[in-house]
């Protein structure tokens, strides 16, 4: 059997996954093992803006299981597309001073859910070229 270099080190990485529960399309859960700490990562696609209140209601639901079955002490990435627009207000710990555009529903959403669980929403901690915001700006 012939291993390439990229094989070996996958296989090496798989080793150290701890788990990944989820019951959902939308959100998948891998944890790491590293050190000195173990890493989490929560990737996450959220419903559409034409979704019901209800499919959403059930979404953040199912981000606080994954989010629960994590210890306290993990290294938690939450990797998002949370279709929300968070605005340019700088909100502490939450929002950094380079958000942009106004926000909406999903975004007031998105920021009450961050400061209950203690995220910060990182890519508005540093200004992004204008090229990596076209997708964050209102439709003209």
């Amino acid at each position: 059997m012939h291993l390439t270099y990229m094989s070996v080190l996958l296989i090496w990485l798989l080793r150290g996954v701890l788990g990944a529960p989820s019951d959902t399309d939308r959100i998948v859960v891998a944890k790491l093992v590293a050190k000195p700490l173990n890493l989490a990562i929560i990737q996450v696609y959220a419903p559409t803006s034409d979704s019901e209140e209800v499919e959403v209601e059930k979404f953040y639901e199912e981000i606080g299981k994954a989010k629960d079955y994590l210890k306290s002490h993990d290294t938690i990435i939450v990797m998002v597309d949370f279709n929300a627009k968070i605005g340019d207000e700088r909100i502490e710990d939450v929002v950094g001073p380079s958000g942009i555009g106004n926000i909406n529903e999903r975004g007031s959403r998105l920021i009450k859910w961050c400061q209950i669980n203690g995220f910060t929403i990182t890519n508005t901690c540093y200004q992004n070229h204008p090229v990596a915001t076209v997708d964050l700006e209102e439709p003209r």
